[in-house]
C-alpha cells in the first residue's frame, strides 16, 4: 500500500496501526509494531507533504533562473530521473521535461525503443548502441575540436573528443566512471555541449591518462 491509501485507511479504520507498522516496515525484528515511529513517520510526511504544496505552488509562478536550469540539467545527465528533479525543485516533470527540451538538453533516452527485433536477452547497453537518439538541434554541428566534450548518443554519456581520425569520423572517450573506454563515431552522434556550458553546466570529465 501506498502511505497515502495507509493515512485514508487508518482514517476510516478500514486497517489496524499494526497492519500500517507491517504495511510501512515500521516492527522490530521480532516483528512487533513500533506504534511511536508510526506516529512519528505519519507525521512527518504529512508535514513534508504541506511544505511541497506550499512550495510548488510558489514555483509556478516563479520564472527559472539561470542557476536553477543549469543544476537541473547537471543532474538530468548524471542520471537522476525526472521524478528526482521534480522532488528537489518543486516543479512538475512536464514543465522541467518542457524546459530541457526548449534549451536543448533531452539528451537521455525517455521512452525505451521498440524491442521486436531484438531477443531478451540483450542488455539496455547493446539496445542504446543499436538505436542511437536523434540529438536536439542545438547539439548538432558539423564539427567537433579536439579535447572539447560531446555527448555520444550512441553511449548516451559525455565523452572527449581526442582527435578526428578521418572527415567526419572521431576518437573519443567515455567519460563514465562506469564505461571508460576509447570508441569511434561520426559527427553526426556526437552533440555540441556549448550551448549547456553557457547556461553555467559544468561537465565532470573522467581522465583519460591511464588509458
Amino acid at each position: 500500500m501506498e502511505v497515502e491509501d495507509i493515512i485514508k485507511a487508518l482514517e476510516e479504520k478500514t486497517i489496524t496501526k499494526k497492519v500500517a507498522c507491517e504495511e510501512l516496515g515500521l516492527t522490530t525484528p521480532a516483528g512487533n509494531p513500533q506504534y511511536k515511529k508510526l506516529t512519528e513517520f505519519l507525521e512527518n510526511y504529512t508535514t513534508r507533504k504541506k511544505v511541497d504544496k506550499k512550495l510548488r505552488a510558489k514555483k509556478r509562478k516563479e520564472a527559472f533562473s539561470d542557476r536553477e536550469v543549469a543544476e537541473m540539467i547537471t543532474m538530468y545527465l548524471r542520471g537522476d530521473s525526472f521524478t528526482d528533479l521534480s522532488e528537489h525543485f518543486y516543479r512538475s516533470v512536464q514543465v522541467i521535461k518542457n524546459r530541457l527540451e526548449g534549451v536543448g538538453a533531452l539528451l537521455r533516452r525517455t521512452v525505451a525503443p521498440d524491442m521486436t527485433e531484438y531477443s531478451c536477452s540483450n542488455p539496455p547497453e547493446f539496445v542504446q548502441y543499436e538505436n542511437p537518439l536523434l540529438l536536439p538541434e542545438e547539439c548538432v554541428v558539423t564539427s567537433h575540436a579536439q579535447g572539447s566534450l560531446v555527448w555520444s548518443a550512441r553511449y548516451g554519456q559525455l565523452a572527449k573528443i581526442i582527435k578526428e581520425v578521418q572527415p567526419g569520423v572521431y576518437r573519443i572517450f567515455m567519460s563514465n566512471e562506469a564505461q571508460r573506454k576509447y570508441a569511434y563515431q561520426p559527427t553526426e552522434e556526437l552533440g555540441y555541449l556549448g550551448h549547456l556550458e553557457k547556461l553555467g553546466v559544468e561537465f565532470k570529465l573522467v581522465t583519460n591518462e591511464s588509458y
